[in-house]
């Protein structure tokens, strides 16, 4: 599922990015650098990158970073497909940002840890920061848990409708669902009712099942 909001969040990411880069930026000067680079692992037009190129454009266009000795160095963006971890372990990036997916973020763990630098990660899965022992993990978006939580807790308290169902259009939400239906039994709601979009099944077809 597409998240919405992702290029807001994003230059919020970068923005700290910036607040990072004058934190370390003596150790940097060390060796010659006039560069911070970010790592984005994402679609060729994905949000991710998206994001992170409007917020470095601004951040440039400003001056870029201002390093503790008065130095200014700008932001440059590496970008590499979410299949492609390991290519960006090559341009000495101080931190990462994606993979969106939590598939890709738990299949290539490891290789992003080697990376030794910041990992921040738009995926919700609430098991990725549990697995990782290094604190290299930083979850931008709130955890599948939460956000069922947050959702149950509007529709049941402050939209006070007990009518509930659960859409779900792919596998990759199941865990979503899953969560959200733990919240609403604990505000004493019942399973819902929950429809699953099949392979091949028409769009048209799966709304007049969910009308029905």
């Amino acid at each position: 599922m597409q998240k919405p909001f992702m290029t807001r969040r994003v230059f919020g990411v970068v923005a700290l990015f910036w607040l990072l880069a004058t934190g370390v930026v003596l150790g940097l000067r060390a060796q010659g650098s006039p560069v911070f680079r970010i790592g984005i692992i994402d679609q060729a037009d994905g949000p991710l990158l998206r994001g992170a190129k409007l917020a470095v454009d601004q951040i440039n266009s400003t001056g870029g970073v201002t390093g503790a000795d008065g130095t200014q160095f700008v932001l440059e963006l590496v970008s590499q497909p979410r299949t492609a971890v390991d290519n960006i372990n090559q341009a000495s990036v101080i931190a990462v940002i994606g993979p969106e997916s939590s598939t890709v973020v738990q299949n290539n763990l490891q290789l992003l840890l080697s990376l030794q630098v910041p990992i921040l990660i738009p995926a919700t899965d609430d098991t990725l920061t549990a697995i990782d022992t290094s604190d290299r993990i930083i979850r931008i978006s709130a955890a599948e848990s939460q956000v069922g939580a947050a959702l149950a807790d509007y529709i049941v308290k402050d939209v006070q409708s007990s009518n509930i169902a659960t859409v779900q259009l792919d596998l990759a939400s199941t865990v979503g669902v899953v969560g959200f239906t733990n919240a609403l039994a604990r505000l004493g709601i019942g399973t819902p009712k929950g429809f699953i979009l099949e392979t091949g099944t028409p769009l048209n077809d799966f709304a007049a099942e969910i009308k029905a």
